[in-house]
């Protein structure tokens, strides 16, 4: 008997913070909030506040207070209702489900946010019960931005491209996503594009018609065969720079020897990049 009120009384104690997390859990309104401003691309700044999914409707009067803190400690809010706000229900690329969401127009600085309270009452669940007053974000602040294939990652940082070339670029929700100030892809948070022609461009991503981020590449050759020819032209001179550099080996290596096996060594490292780079360019014309 002993034994199983024991064994009654650990399911009891294992149960209650389980049950306590779960009601905790599914009560808390603000999963988490987000922001997209990037000032020196785009000097707007949009708040993206993610709400728990049981909630399935917005209220009449939808109310935001973001309370932040600057650098000099100095607490600051501001009250943001009306057209300020765009309440919409929309899924994150990692969500299962939409969610309701809030954005926030020209909100606070991000290095500022400190947390974000919903009115009472902003949304409703599928019972009519509206979210408890002063509901208070508990995450910290993220940020979104362009990203693309890992497989690209190193064009991707050196923002350097060759036409034709194929590359996804994403985002963390839908967008709409520009190219050089066209419209190629629409409320969607994935856009595969192909790179047309060479020069300086750009892929600009808007959200309600606010520019929230601007990423800027250059496309330096118009084909492969170009690509190789450019690459082997490089090559040539490389090999006749290191050419006119070895009768010197001597003398550099007196005072410098590394200099020294280096120019004793460039004709030879040099002319096996040259012949490769050949291989190269003869292939590419068969390609």
């Amino acid at each position: 008997m002993k034994k199983i009120i024991s064994m009654m009384l650990i399911a009891a104690i294992l149960i209650v913070p389980f049950s306590v997390c779960a009601s905790a859990d599914d009560e808390k309104v603000i999963m988490n909030i987000g922001t997209t401003h990037y000032p020196l691309k785009t000097g707007t700044t949009l708040l993206r506040i993610v709400l728990n999914s049981k909630y399935v409707s917005f209220g009449d009067d939808v109310v935001v207070k973001v309370i932040s803190k600057g650098y000099n400690n100095e607490e600051k809010s501001q009250v943001y209702s009306g057209d300020s706000l765009v309440c919409v229900f929309e899924k994150d690329r990692a969500a299962k489900e939409a969610n309701p969401v809030i954005y926030v127009k020209d909100s606070l600085e991000p290095y500022q946010f400190g947390h974000v309270i919903i009115k009472k009452d902003s949304v409703f669940d599928k019972d009519g019960n509206g979210n408890p007053g002063k509901s208070v974000s508990t995450s910290g602040v993220g940020d979104y931005r362009i990203s693309s294939n890992p497989t690209d990652s190193q064009l991707y940082m050196d923002k350097k491209f060759v036409v034709g070339q194929d590359i996804t670029f994403y985002f963390g929700f839908p967008v709409d996503f520009y190219y050089d100030g066209e419209l190629i892809g629409e409320n969607t948070d994935e856009l595969d594009f192909t790179f047309d022609k060479t020069g300086d461009h750009c892929i600009e991503v808007y959200k309600f018609g606010i520019m929230i981020d601007k990423y800027e590449f250059h496309i330096e050759y118009e084909d492969t065969v170009g690509r190789a020819e450019e690459q082997f032209g490089n090559s040539v001179s490389g090999f006749l720079t290191s050419l006119s550099l070895f009768p010197l080996s001597g003398v550099f290596g007196l005072f410098f020897p590394i200099l020294g096996y280096a120019a004793f060594l460039g004709p030879v490292l040099s002319g096996e990049n040259m012949v490769a780079s050949f291989f190269n360019l003869v292939a590419s014309w068969f390609n």
